[in-house]
């Protein structure tokens, strides 16, 4: 659902440091971006778990859990995007060993996006 507007969440613990944003002080970059890109999509700690385990296995990329927001939404997306040509920033690979092993622990029990 596409609301053009910053929306209030429930306070949540933050896995993934790299996207823990305050609302106030995301409202500003969120008013510079909003005309120039099509939306945001809220993607949750497993799907951002499974993503950094899906780069690991078909691309052997090491991404922390910020870094592949990107490709857990377009994953998220998928069919809206099929047919379409896409293109994923991945960045940030200072995934601390505790958080890889986290991400593999609870990305392979829950049958991560292959």
């Amino acid at each position: 659902m596409r609301l053009g507007r910053v929306l209030t969440i429930a306070a949540a613990v933050a896995m993934f440091a790299g996207l823990f944003l305050s609302r106030v002080a995301f409202e500003y970059p969120a008013r510079i971006m909003w005309d120039r890109i099509d939306g945001f999509v809220l993607v949750s700690d497993d799907e951002m778990r499974a993503a950094m385990l899906s780069l690991m296995e078909s691309a052997w990329i090491v991404a922390e859990g910020a870094g592949a927001a990107a490709t857990a939404a377009a994953f998220k997306e998928r069919a809206e995007l099929q047919g379409k040509t896409v293109c994923c920033v991945v960045s940030g690979g200072n995934v601390p060993l505790e958080g890889l092993r986290d991400a593999l622990a609870k990305g392979m029990a829950g049958g991560a996006i292959r």
